[in-house]
């Protein structure tokens, strides 16, 4: 409770350098935090100018924090087309629940992610989270055409046996025609008839 109460009162007088040493320790505890999640992580402002992203982040798309840093808005080299950058952040800003974004990393490889964005509380920041979901999204898609493949499977093999069915049922009554008196003309058909069924 001790400690509670010294927060609030230093938070109070944001003058002091007591509270500038309490935004690094704040800051920094955050950083710590964000360099052990096993997911990219950007901490920016509401004006998308970044203050940090951690180590996962910059091997997932091969961007280093200052070629990010040098841009006015940080989507702009992730998400290069415009309209789209727009539309996700809008959702973005008003969602709270993970979307999936397709995203560039730095040679221009296209990349599905989660993408999961916080407000922080009192403050102008807020933390996005971003896991790199490509794979996962590839093997689902594999999976669907798989299931399609098999499923066209059964739709011809059901077919194939509809048709045999169907064959061996003039084959049948073609064995009852061959011993009834026909004339030529009769046989040459009945024959006709065996020879396209075979």
């Amino acid at each position: 409770m001790l400690i509670v109460n010294l927060t609030e009162e230093i938070q109070k007088d944001h003058n002091t350098p007591l509270y500038q040493k309490f935004q690094q320790y704040e800051f920094s505890g955050c950083n710590f935090f964000l360099e052990i999640l096993p997911v990219g992580a950007i901490m920016d402002d509401k004006n998308y100018h970044i203050l940090y992203m951690n180590k996962v982040f910059q091997s997932m798309f091969g961007f280093e924090f200052t070629q990010l840093i040098n841009h006015e808005d940080w989507l702009s080299p992730l998400i290069p087309d415009e309209v789209y950058r727009k539309e996700i952040k809008k959702v973005l800003e008003s969602s709270t629940r993970p979307i999936e974004v397709k995203i560039s990393n730095r040679l221009g490889k296209e990349k599905i992610v989660e993408w999961n964005s916080h407000h922080i509380q009192g403050s102008d920041k807020r933390i996005h989270f971003i896991k790199d979901i490509t794979d996962q999204k590839r093997n689902e898609e594999d999976r669907l055409k798989e299931k399609k493949l098999e499923s066209l499977s059964l739709l011809t093999g059901g077919i194939a046996h509809d048709y045999n069915n169907i064959l061996f049922g003039i084959m049948g009554n073609l064995d009852v025609f061959e011993n009834e008196n026909l004339s030529e003309e009769g046989k040459k058909a009945v024959k006709y008839i065996r020879m396209a069924a075979d």
